[in-house]
């Protein structure tokens, strides 16, 4: 281990054993070929691009980082594609894993402690929530291992993550590097929900959804057509998606000094993602932006732009709600965002909620992980949570890990945007302002959010809200070195 992890700590020895690895692979692959027979081509050059990601992830724990968003953002879109129950999803943990793996070996050959970076008290808060979730284990009140084991394995694939992030953003040209991934895909999610409504939605994607009563009536609209899950899981996952995104491009794209192309970029990113987030029909989602804008006006109240921008805001939501359109199955999704009073759905959950309260404030530690859900409902059966609808993070959460998990979670909630707002108003690196204040947006909307839907945990929406968390933590020790070195000038 030590060995190879001075092999790697350098730039022309990492050169030496990429090439003398892959062409090891070409002939021992070209050896099974031989004693095998013959071998899908597909399968063989996924076996061997999938090699290459692995050895490229140890070597460069960045690429590993990268490819742990660029997986799980496409992943589900393939799944639909080949139509296949085959488990692919563990494709994502595996690559954290493997990230981790080169993280751990790049320290070490570094000499530096496995704790580097992680004091601070969001870290702690987190930790703190991690090792409750793992004492549900023993919740007298129920809970089988198979869905324990489920939610850990997912749970600590998101830990890692941002383990693995905290290690890795070590300069501002390395959280720059996160964005411009993130937003690049957030741009292709946007564009291709666009073209599926505008071309029409590939064959694969219309026989996913008939295939299933269930998700096709949870994907119809009144108009006949279905909501846009983009490469996603489905339509609500990637409305959260969008929503949390657009906020940071119109951050960037309003405060931050660029280049032309890269506003210019801003901008139709922006456009794309905005509309698809429409074309989700995840009004969630929409409340969420509406939300997020508030918060960024609140924030920067005492400047003019922000004063234009909150007419053009004014103005955007006076058309969506007034406008004389009522044949359009897209901005009547949206409209009825807002139609609180009328809308059947959320009176359900009101009544779900007051039914299950006395069962909320008589288990403190609550019914055990996987008690909830109607997906679950057979392998809870006899359980008093058992087919319950949450629809809510929030919910699920007090419901499977008691009041006291939800105290715990809304207590790193707090946590996170007292530090990320606290930030904000302190710094004077006016790039750094701008990521502060693209973050409290971001993580904000996400943590509203949790209250309508499970929008933290989920995966890539998971590892964003993470990341950003290790980027809010990393950026703070950056300024605090800066400051320490001009001290000691």
């Amino acid at each position: 281990m030590k060995s190879l992890a001075h092999k790697i700590s350098g730039g022309k020895r990492v050169t030496l054993i990429l090439l003398l690895l892959l062409p090891t692979l070409a002939i021992g692959c070209t050896y099974l070929i031989v004693k095998m027979g013959n071998i899908p081509p597909m399968l063989f050059a996924v076996g061997v691009i999938g090699m290459a990601i692995v050895i490229f992830s140890i070597v460069y724990p960045e690429f590993g980082l990268c490819m742990c968003i660029v997986i799980p953002y496409f992943l589900f879109a393939v799944i639909r594609f080949l139509n296949t129950d085959a488990p692919l999803g563990t494709a994502i943990d595996a690559m954290v894993w493997i990230t981790f793996i080169g993280v751990v070996i790049r320290m070490r050959a570094k000499h530096e402690p496995f704790w580097r970076d992680c004091n601070n008290l969001i870290v702690f808060i987190y930790l703190l929530v991690q090792i409750y979730s793992i004492f549900q284990r023993v919740n007298p009140n129920g809970g089988t291992v198979e869905l324990f084991v489920a939610y850990m394995k997912r749970n600590m694939s998101i830990f890692l993550f941002f383990y693995c992030a905290l290690q890795i953003f070590r300069d501002i040209k390395s959280i720059r590097r996160f964005f411009y991934i993130w937003l690049f895909l957030s741009f292709l999610g946007g564009a291709y929900a666009c073209w599926e409504e505008w071309i029409g939605m590939p064959k694969f994607e219309l026989n996913y959804i008939m295939s299933d009563p269930l998700r096709e009536s949870l994907s119809s609209l009144d108009n006949g057509n279905y909501r846009k899950a983009s490469f996603m899981a489905g339509p609500t996952d990637f409305g959260l998606s969008m929503t949390g995104t657009i906020i940071m491009t119109i951050i960037f794209y309003l405060r931050l000094k660029t280049s032309r192309w890269k506003r210019t970029f801003l901008l139709v990113s922006t456009i794309l993602m905005a509309i698809g987030m429409a074309y989700s029909g995840t009004r969630t989602a929409t409340f969420m932006l509406v939300l997020e804008v508030f918060l960024y006006i609140l924030m920067t109240i005492n400047e003019k732009k922000t004063l234009v921008f909150s007419v053009v805001c004014a103005l955007i939501g006076a058309f969506v709600l007034f406008a004389p359109i009522y044949g359009n199955g897209t901005i009547n999704r949206l409209r009825s965002t807002f139609q609180i009073s009328t809308d059947a759905s959320l009176q359900v959950r009101d009544v779900n909620r007051h039914f299950i309260q006395p069962y909320i404030y008589a288990h403190p530690i609550g019914g055990g992980i996987g008690t909830t859900g109607v997906l679950n409902l057979q392998k809870n059966i006899g359980h008093p949570l058992a087919g319950f609808p949450t629809d809510s993070g929030l919910l699920q959460i007090v419901l499977e890990q008691g009041w006291i998990g939800l105290i715990l979670t809304c207590l790193s909630y707090f946590v996170i945007l007292k530090q990320s707002v606290q930030s904000y108003f302190r710094t004077r690196n006016p790039e750094f302002k701008v990521i502060y204040l693209a973050i409290t947006g971001c993580i904000f909307g996400f943590v509203f959010a949790q209250y309508a839907q499970v929008a933290i945990g989920q995966v890539p929406n998971g590892f964003l809200f993470v990341g950003l968390m290790a980027v809010l933590i990393r950026l703070n020790d950056i300024e605090k070195k800066a400051i320490l070195e001009n001290k000691l000038k």
